[in-house]
């Protein structure tokens, strides 16, 4: 497996960047965490790591830029940036990446250069409210739609052995980013 990145955090925990994901290697211990795109890495490949004053690690990957808090349980660990989000590259480099002493970070990408200022990367703390739009029960004659606006209840038969809901955050500036 290739290392393209080794990262230094506190008390000796080495963070490497891997072909095959971010690896947690604790040399005190000799434990190891590896964390691939099923725990929310966005690509497979970590090519780069900084560290932000918060613990916070940025990783430059083969499919977008991630922030990975350390601290935070799953599945709040990885926020993932892409296009979408006004960054630069979908595909970074290896050995791409500088902190530099004015607080800015540079990630180098296959499309140029990213930069930011980790600390002005904020997140919309609103949770976008959910909209049920459409509810159905299935039962011996087949399905039935049910009104879903004002629904407060809803009383089943013991011949009514499915229900199927549909839903909607009412987000629209960043959809694509719902999660549910």
């Amino acid at each position: 497996e290739g290392v393209f990145d080794v990262h230094v955090a506190n008390e000796g925990v080495l963070w490497l960047g891997t072909s095959s994901g971010l690896i947690r290697y604790d040399p005190g211990t000799g434990s190891t965490e590896t964390l691939t795109t099923k725990d929310g890495l966005p690509g497979s490949v970590v090519y780069s790591i900084l560290d932000d004053d918060r613990g916070r690690l940025w990783l430059g990957t083969s499919h977008g830029l991630s922030r990975f808090d350390p601290d935070s349980k799953p599945p709040l660990r990885f926020r993932n940036y892409d296009p979408a989000d006004g960054i630069g590259n979908l595909e970074f480099n290896r050995h791409a990446a500088l902190a530099s002493s004015d607080g800015r970070f540079f990630f180098g990408g296959m499309d140029g250069l990213t930069v930011f200022r980790p600390e002005e990367i904020l997140d919309n703390p609103q949770i976008p409210p959910l909209a049920l739009t459409e509810v159905t029960v299935w039962g011996p004659d087949g399905p039935e739609d049910v009104p879903p606006f004002g629904l407060e209840e809803l009383r089943l038969g013991n011949r009514q052995n499915t229900v199927s809901f549909r839903f909607a955050a009412l987000n629209f500036t960043d959809a694509e980013h719902n999660r549910f």
